[in-house]
């Protein structure tokens, strides 16, 4: 086994470069420009795919990509929804990072509005992270946080707070509280406490306005109050 690992290994870069050369550069323009500019997608669907390269014709190019074998997964029996192969996908990425880095935050970022307005928070953050668009990314767990909340999905909290950067966290009282809940699920009381000293203060210095447009600030100093009950 140690050598068949050995031996795939060492002959990845091979593969990498086969799939590159001989696959995406035998492509006509249009189609070789759609496979980079989508590369950043884990799942494709035409509409998604057109916020990216900014055409209509995302679903046809899909089924013309599925008919000539190159190297699409269709997710769905409707074949709404594809995927590359990932050895593909890898090789796309790379490709496009190499030719066009200055592109790959900015269809990141198209990717996180389509999901927003599409109403999945996950994938938005993701790619908004993905992009460094991190105040938007930080908008988005907000509201997110109440249904995720209601779901109890901690780990994908977690998972979205550790994506963020903590200068923007820590500008954020929500965000902050929840950290806060986070370290003292840890047993680390010391930084839960530094956490919502910081998350009262930065809300003392909002305008009274804002703290009392919104359900979650308006509950923030009660919810500030409990865990410092905890953190005694």
């Amino acid at each position: 086994a140690g050598e068949f690992i050995e031996a795939f290994t060492g002959s990845h870069r091979f593969v990498l470069d086969y799939l590159v050369e001989e696959v995406l550069n035998s492509q006509p323009e249009e189609v070789r420009t759609f496979l980079l500019d989508t590369a950043v997608l884990s799942q494709l669907t035409g509409r998604l795919c057109d916020a990216l390269t900014g055409r209509n014709d995302g679903q046809d190019m899909l089924a013309v990509l599925e008919r000539g074998n190159l190297f699409v997964v269709p997710l769905d029996d409707q074949r709404r929804w594809y995927r590359y192969h990932h050895l593909f996908a890898e090789a796309l990425r790379a490709r496009l990072a190499a030719e066009q880095p200055e592109r790959v935050q900015g269809l990141h970022r198209a990717a996180a509005r389509w999901y927003t307005e599409h109403g999945r928070p996950d994938h938005a953050i993701a790619y908004a992270v993905a992009g460094h668009d991190f105040e938007h990314a930080a908008d988005l767990v907000e509201r997110a946080l109440p249904e995720a909340r209601r779901q109890r999905q901690d780990r994908t909290i977690r998972r979205w707070l550790g994506g963020l950067p903590d200068d923007v966290v820590r500008h954020r009282p929500i965000l902050n509280v929840v950290v806060a809940w986070s370290r003292l699920g840890d047993g680390d009381v010391d930084d839960a406490d530094v956490r919502l000293r910081d998350a009262e203060d930065t809300l003392a210095k909002m305008p009274p306005e804002a703290r009392t447009s919104d359900d979650e600030l308006r509950q923030l100093p009660m919810t500030i109050a409990m865990y410092r009950a905890a953190v005694a």
